[in-house]
């Protein structure tokens, strides 16, 4: 395409005609500017130079005839909304050294079969790769520790995801919709899948998890999946959830289509016996009576967590969970202790917490 084609050359302040086809951005380019190639609906191909630090938002917003493009190794940062809707684009080879993928960068890019992390990435942020239908395989890098609201919306062709083990944290909605979507793996390092991460995956019957894990299942308003693919994630803190603690078996999380937000005491450190005490209080709060509790409350029990050793943690969460169980138990059946801890899958107790019942 290039050696027939003359091209374009992208100075800073240049305008860029509107039947461009054909770009290079002069070596003097640090940070491509907003919107500055936005609605350029018959580019193919441009190259970036060595240097370039930075992509604005919307820099290539409705380029929908762009099929190639190099990200300069250099390259930093990739702003908001930076390639939506380029849905010719088929596949993206990030480079080491990019640290931050704005929210929807990529989002609508129908055509975008491959993507390449790097190591570099902690974060992807809310809707980077939503409405991205051709993508089949995700394998995201050690070293990303958190994944945004609806990152993953709507791929309908996604059939599998491995999620490394220093990720702590998956957004409200990461994979919905997601139907293709039959495998997930999470390498143990998971400590909170948000509501919804899994709504609407049809073709998925189970996640897979390295360590022990918890499910507290909560239900929100009817709003809280109405936001739209291009608007900001906003949290309504007046919500209140209605909670039930699950124990995961086998490494295995079963799943529904209810909303969900996972727990794994994974790479947590000792515990004292007053910071033990101040979990149990914290997860009684969860646990009340009436099952109902404000988002605060869940956010506070979540940060004790993450702080927080594995077996200790644990216990305290299996024995809220038997003590949920005795309470729905017939007196004419069974309701013993022993039956109840039978029956939720677990025998390992550490003696002295046994006073919690």
């Amino acid at each position: 395409m290039s050696d027939v084609m003359e091209p374009f050359l992208y100075k800073l302040g240049v305008e860029v005609p509107h039947d461009v086809i054909f770009v290079v951005v002069h070596y003097s380019v640090k940070i491509l500017p907003d919107n500055v190639f936005h609605g350029r609906r018959q580019m193919k191909e441009i190259q970036l130079p060595e240097g370039l630090e930075e992509i604005g938002k919307n820099a290539f917003d409705k380029c929908g005839s762009l099929e190639q493009i190099n990200y300069p190794s250099t390259l930093i940062k990739i702003g908001r909304y930076a390639f939506v809707r380029c849905r010719s684009l088929k596949d993206v080879d990030l480079p080491e050294g990019l640290k931050e993928i704005g929210a929807g960068a990529f989002t609508g890019c129908a055509s975008l079969k491959h993507i390449d992390y790097p190591s570099t990435i902690i974060k992807i942020h809310d809707y980077a790769f939503s409405d991205c239908y051709s993508l089949k395989d995700v394998d995201l890098p050690e070293g990303l520790e958190e994944m945004g609201v609806k990152g993953f919306l709507s791929c309908i062709s996604l059939e599998h995801i491995n999620c490394p083990s220093t990720l702590n944290s998956i957004g409200k909605y990461t994979f919905s919709g997601c139907r293709s979507l039959a495998k997930v793996t999470l390498a143990g390092g998971v400590v909170t899948i948000r509501a919804n991460a899994f709504y609407n995956c049809h073709s998925l019957e189970a996640v897979t998890i390295q360590s022990k894990a918890f499910v507290i299942e909560v239900e929100v308003d009817s709003d809280g999946d109405s936001d739209d693919v291009y608007d900001n994630d906003s949290e309504d803190d007046g919500h209140v959830f209605v909670c039930q603690l699950v124990l995961i078996e086998n490494g295995t999380i079963p799943l529904t289509d209810a909303e969900q937000m996972i727990i794994s005491p994974e790479h947590l450190n000792y515990i004292s016996s007053p910071d033990l005490l101040e979990l149990e209080n914290a997860i009684n709060i969860i646990m009340n009576d009436q099952g109902r509790t404000r988002k605060e409350n869940i956010e506070q029990v979540l940060a004790l967590i993450k702080s927080r050793a594995l077996f200790e943690v644990s216990t305290i969460l299996e024995l809220a969970l038997w003590k949920i169980n005795m309470n729905k138990i017939d007196d004419s059946t069974s309701g013993t202790r022993a039956e109840c801890r039978v029956t939720c899958g677990s025998d390992d107790i550490i003696p002295g917490v046994m006073s919690y019942l």
